[in-house]
């Protein structure tokens, strides 16, 4: 019997999922470009802290 209630739930949740997938896969996407953004930008920063400091006119840090 409980097998069943939580077979039910899941393909509830299943449903709200595929009803909402656009919204939620665009935020998984953004969280996961931001999270991969920063970890080369660190990964760089501990190689060769220079290339941030080469040009003051820049305002923005930018994967080169």
């Amino acid at each position: 019997m409980t097998g069943a209630v939580v077979l039910f739930l899941l393909y509830i949740f299943h449903i709200i999922l595929m009803k909402y997938s656009s919204k939620y896969e665009v935020i998984i996407k953004r969280i996961l470009a931001n999270y991969m953004e920063i970890s080369e930008l660190k990964r760089l920063a501990k190689k060769d802290m220079y290339r941030f400091h080469r040009s003051l006119k820049s305002t923005a840090i930018s994967i080169e």
